[in-house]
């Protein structure tokens, strides 16, 4: 048999499997009975049938076939299944004009506009005019964007980007649209002319461009992360996204090169605080801000936190570390909260990331804050004040925080730190006694968030006092 006929028949058996005789939707079964389709898929004695099943259900429904995708024999439909479930973000709307498109806004203080990186829509439409092209693709229906997903992959290995958006933009939803393009530029390799190259993919991925640009500075961080020549590697690569941004849009070069050094900090995490001092000194100024993010992180599994950050601002102890763990210390695992659902988590989920500035607040400097989704935090000039800062916007985001720290802070006479304890304390306990008196602080920022947290606190109902955590 040729293998024009093999192709010939595998299409008949897919089309038979899927459209015949049954006449089954599973992609739309899947929505009133998940459990059920995955028991009648995995009894699927047909292998062909059910692995175009799986492959359809996990594109439609990402991170929900869950344990199906091991059962998938073929490597490569298994390795797409795989993907897929590991990107929670697929599962969210595809927002064309959402708040990852927006301007690029001006800021009175210097950092990021928004939790998430700005993209004006001259930006969002790079690839548009580029011609969809499925190539052999429109042959394999059962394993159409997958095959899609490789013709781009081979053609961005080859340093060909236009051949990989023009296979991209062939897929047959925006979702795998904007997927095509996020895992292409993640499996670039990232030489200099590698990264240029996968950060030009970026672009197509819509909504998820902060995750895929995200995900390269992850991968360019040193492997070897004690290594000697760790901050070498560090400014090195922070060049090389410099000038691709430079070319690519000089006005986000600014903003990527923050959000490199916020993954580069959160992958320094297990060494800033036993490494030698000297490790960071070549490290450019805006670095630091991030590292001490990571430094602060670092310090989050003390016994008294207050101690911790009194510690952290001694320039003279900082080589050693203060403390022994906490036993539930939540380690890397927990640094992003959930708040629910809802228009009053959505705005506690505001308040504690800082996702966008409200009246005055732009006058702040802001940085990206460490871990991928956790938004901004407040920087300072003062080493130690921004210490400090990076300390409060870490214990918000532990399992458990400590709400009389952020009490303790709402009162500091210096404005950004009481600011940032207001804003975090708001986020945590909207009800809390604390933030009575902040909302008669002679600072119109800092009234208005706790007056914001108040109204939050009012429509959710809420009326008791949550105890601090212990």
């Amino acid at each position: 048999m040729t293998l024009l006929s093999r192709r010939t028949l595998f299409a008949a058996l897919v089309l038979c499997a899927c459209h015949g005789d049954k006449k089954r939707n599973f992609v739309l079964a899947f929505q009133r009975d998940p459990e059920g389709v995955l028991q009648e898929v995995a009894a699927l004695e047909d292998p062909v049938h059910q692995e175009a099943i799986i492959l359809r259900l996990s594109e439609a429904y990402p991170g929900r076939v869950g344990s199906m995708c091991s059962s998938l024999q073929n490597r490569n439909v298994r390795k797409r299944c795989e993907r897929l479930g590991s990107r929670p973000h697929l599962a969210a709307a595809v927002n064309k004009g959402g708040p990852a498109h927006a301007p690029v806004l001006a800021r009175a203080g210097a950092g990021p506009p928004t939790g998430s990186l700005p993209f004006p829509d001259a930006m969002r439409q790079h690839w548009d005019t580029v011609a969809p092209e499925p190539g052999d693709c429109v042959r394999n229906r059962a394993k159409y964007h997958l095959c899609l997903a490789e013709q781009a992959a081979e053609a961005a290995q080859a340093g060909d980007t236009r051949a990989a958006a023009a296979a991209c933009n062939a897929a047959r939803t925006d979702r795998m649209r904007c997927d095509c393009f996020f895992g292409t530029a993640e499996d670039t390799p990232l030489t200099a002319k590698g990264y240029h190259n996968a950060a030009s993919l970026c672009l197509g991925s819509g909504t998820f461009v902060h995750e895929c640009n995200g995900h390269l500075f992850a991968k360019m961080a040193p492997a070897e992360l004690g290594h000697e020549r760790t901050a070498a590697v560090l400014v090195t690569d922070a060049r090389t996204v410099a000038e691709a941004w430079q070319e690519i849009a000089p006005d986000l070069e600014p903003l990527m090169l923050d959000l490199y050094w916020a993954r580069a900090a959160e992958r320094l995490i297990p060494i800033v605080g036993s490494t030698e001092p000297s490790l960071f000194e070549t490290l450019p100024a805006e670095a630091w801000p991030h590292i001490r993010s990571a430094m602060a992180w670092g310090l989050a599994r003390c016994e008294d936190p207050l101690v911790s950050l009194q510690w952290a601002a001694n320039p003279e102890r900082r080589p050693s570390r203060p403390c022994t763990a906490r036993p539930d210390s939540p380690g890397d695992a927990a640094r992003s909260k959930g708040t629910g659902g809802g228009p009053e988590a959505d705005l506690l989920e505001e308040q504690l990331r800082w996702t966008r500035d409200l009246e005055g607040e732009d006058r702040f400097p802001a940085v990206y804050f460490l871990v991928q989704g956790a938004g901004r935090r407040a920087t300072d000039p003062d080493a130690d004040v921004d210490l400090l800062l990076a300390g409060l916007s870490v214990q918000a985001h532990r399992e458990h925080a400590h709400l009389d720290l952020f009490a303790s802070y709402a009162e500091d006479e210096r404005l950004v730190v009481r600011w940032t304890a207001v804003r975090l304390l708001a986020a945590l306990a909207p009800n809390h006694p604390a933030l009575a008196l902040a909302a008669e602080d002679p600072d119109p920022s800092v009234r208005q968030r706790a007056k914001l947290s108040q109204r939050t606190a009012a429509a959710s109902g809420s009326v008791s006092h949550p105890p601090a955590a212990q």
